[in-house]
């Protein structure tokens, strides 16, 4: 890893195309409603998919009138970009750096696929994680919401791959690993744990997703490599 405290600041400046109108947004009252927005969309978002936002769907949900949410958000895309954008620092903050304490190698490697199962976990009544369900979503709608999901995706990714090679730097896993084929085959049990989730609605998949990174984990550690916590 180049910079095990590797800043993500990028990942908390607003986006610049959102339109939003600041004026009132600035204001604390007007940082209150506009937060309210975002939770009721992000819910909406949730469990019926990005498009069902809408500012109609947004008003009846917050008991106001649409004309009151104009002042905060001028257009939809606005309005779903904001959310995104709220939800990618809730995403780092809430899995991404948490793991950043933990002892350096394997460990921190395993911190952040524990970071993301606790995370998934604890989605289950809001339907699954909101990021995964509108990549699938927009994976074949490019534009700016789809640039979002690639940012995001690439944090990610990139977090995983500078941890794997933070492990093989420690002699925790065999030198025969290629990180970035390691990074995608354990994104891809996270991804498909979750759309089984979404599709099925058993929580029992996220257990079967911990079982299958740890059995992944384990095919590729080295004698001196420490447990993975938690099994």
């Amino acid at each position: 890893m180049v910079a095990p405290r590797q800043r993500l600041d990028a990942t908390r400046r607003p986006p610049s195309d959102t339109g939003v109108s600041r004026s009132r947004s600035q204001t604390p009252k007007g940082q209150r409603t506009r937060e309210a927005i975002l939770q009721a969309a992000t819910e909406i978002a949730s469990t019926e998919g990005l498009e069902a936002v809408s500012f109609g769907r947004v008003a009846q949900a917050l008991g106001v009138s649409k004309s009151g949410l104009f002042s905060h958000f001028p257009t939809k895309e606005a309005l779903q970009l904001a959310l995104l954008d709220r939800f990618r620092t809730f995403f780092v903050e809430t899995v991404v750096e948490p793991s950043d304490a933990t002892p350096e190698g394997l460990p921190r490697l395993w911190g952040l696929c524990s970071s993301w199962l606790r995370y998934a976990e604890t989605t289950v009544s809001d339907g699954g994680c909101l990021f995964q369900r509108v990549a699938s979503e927009y994976a074949s709608r490019p534009g700016p919401i789809q640039d979002l999901i690639k940012e995001l995706t690439q944090v990610f990714n990139g977090r995983l791959q500078r941890r794997i090679h933070m492990a093989l730097e420690a002699g925790h896993l065999k030198p025969e690993v290629q990180p970035l084929q390691l990074a995608f085959e354990l994104q891809s049990l996270m991804g498909s744990a979750n759309g089984a989730f979404q599709l099925f609605g058993h929580p029992g998949v996220f257990e079967l997703c911990r079982r299958g990174l740890a059995s992944r984990l384990e095919s590729v550690m080295t004698p001196e490599a420490p447990p993975l916590e938690g099994l």
